[in-house]
């Protein structure tokens, strides 16, 4: 699975709990799967942040 997949996966996943009142917490948990799947680190390889915006 490359990047831009997991990237797609992570708007699904913040899509999905802003549709099921999650919008409060999701941002932090999407940067929380983000971190753990080290998603942006691999988009990024110069590990400049991007500030949990995916």
């Amino acid at each position: 699975m490359g990047g831009q997949d997991l990237i797609g996966f992570l708007e699904a996943l913040r899509a999905w709990g802003r549709r099921h009142g999650c919008a409060d917490r999701i941002d932090s948990f999407i940067a929380k799967v983000d971190g753990d799947l080290a998603v942006s680190a691999e988009l990024n390889p110069a590990g400049l942040t991007t500030g949990g915006a995916v």
